[in-house]
């Protein structure tokens, strides 16, 4: 691991841990890399509809509008 790269602990259930591994498979990839393409993916088409995140915006408060 790089020094940037932070881990991580997610849980899923057993079924949709196979079938993401499938996919994985199907594109080459591990169910980790598959994973950082999702989450990637997810991210930049929320900064698309609502602006770019600025990381020191980041408090993790639900109180607030996008």
């Amino acid at each position: 691991m790089t020094p940037q790269t932070h881990q991580f602990t997610f849980r899923i259930d057993a079924a949709t841990l196979e079938k993401l591994r499938y996919i994985a498979e199907q594109n080459c990839r591990t169910i980790n890399k598959e994973l950082e393409l999702l989450v990637s993916n997810y991210i930049a088409a929320y900064e698309n509809t609502h602006g770019v995140i600025k990381l020191h915006d980041v408090n993790g408060s639900c109180d607030q509008e996008p």
